[in-house]
């Protein structure tokens, strides 16, 4: 009898891990485990078995998720925090080659956790992408900002810090109230007008481009709470530029606007699963299994999604005794 895969999912309490730990559920053939900081995140009560871990930035992060996959012989680890992405290379290098990261290259990690740098990169690629400079940069020219813009941390997630100004008061009262500490962490890009689009891509690791799922958004507060797939021979064309420029070789999402002129302007790269996953795979492109099958040396093809398919997010309640709610750490 074949044993079944144990997957390790990160961030249980965050919409995308709920989707796949629930979709992962249905096959047999994987054993799942759950992490999060939270004891009260609702993905530690979907897994086979879940532990509470210290926030990646604590230093006993590592020790602690590296005991978890040795003794729960955790083959795949999927995280899905920002700031677990770049941890997870050095948990790999402690447990060995043979624990599988459902993550785009390291290199492709860490140039897109750089704002600045990637638009930057992606610029003398010819990818399009809004202007963007350093906040201190704007500051230190002297000259006028070109107004509207959007001010965000040139290292953060989802869309925490990221800030709209439309006008000079916008942007003075912004700037104080950032304070001379935190505007060096931060970046300006031209805000661009048009319709904001999610694109899960997923690439193998030898390269191939297996799919692109663009998803126009309709509703965001933080998270994407509305969207629709559609079919953009443009957006697949810059994703598959981006691929091939600098190979993620795995998943990672695209956010990006469609402008006046129907060009797609990437504004950012997550390097790991969007929290659209859930309509990905209700689209019928089940990308993280594609990336563990990948990984695991099996044959994956090219996969086709349901356009014009629609999700609309809403929340639900999970009722636990008060004895069924304790974890281990």
């Amino acid at each position: 009898m074949i044993s079944a895969i144990g997957i390790l999912a990160t961030g249980a309490g965050g919409a995308g891990t709920v989707s796949i730990l629930r979709e992962f559920r249905k096959l047999s053939r994987y054993r799942l485990f759950a992490v999060d900081s939270n004891p009260m995140s609702v993905g530690l009560h979907l897994a086979e078995k879940s532990f509470v871990v210290p926030v990646a930035t604590d230093p006993e992060y590592l020790d602690v998720m590296t005991e978890i996959i040795c003794r729960n012989q955790v083959r795949v680890l999927v995280p899905l925090i920002d700031e677990e992405l770049l941890k997870a290379w050095e948990i790999r290098a402690r447990v060995g080659r043979e624990l599988l990261l459902a993550l785009p290259t390291e290199g492709f990690v860490r140039l897109t956790l750089d704002k600045g740098r990637m638009a930057r990169e992606f610029g003398e690629a010819g990818i399009s992408v809004p202007r963007t400079m350093r906040l201190t940069e704007a500051l230190a020219d002297g000259g006028p900002v070109r107004l509207p813009a959007v001010v965000k941390p040139n290292r953060g997630r989802g869309s925490r810090g990221v800030v709209v100004l439309r006008d000079e008061t916008d942007f003075h009262r912004h700037v104080h109230a950032l304070g001379p500490d935190k505007v060096g962490d931060h970046i300006i890009q031209d805000y661009v007008e048009g319709v904001e689009y999610t694109v899960s891509v997923v690439a193998s690791s030898d390269g191939r481009l297996l799919a692109v799922v663009p998803k126009q958004v309709i509703e965001k507060r933080g998270i994407t709470r509305a969207a629709v797939t559609r079919r953009n021979e443009a957006i697949t064309d810059v994703c598959r530029r981006i691929q091939q420029r600098f190979r993620a070789d795995g998943p990672f999402n695209v956010q990006l606007i469609l402008d006046r002129d129907g060009r797609p302007v990437v504004f950012e790269v997550n390097p790991r699963f969007s929290t659209t996953v859930s309509l990905t795979m209700a689209a019928g492109v089940n990308e993280v299994e594609m990336v563990i099958r990948d990984r695991l040396g099996e044959s994956v093809e090219q996969a086709d999604f349901i356009p014009d398919l629609y999700m609309v997010r809403y929340e639900e309640s999970l009722f636990k005794t008060e004895a069924e709610l304790s974890l281990p750490c």
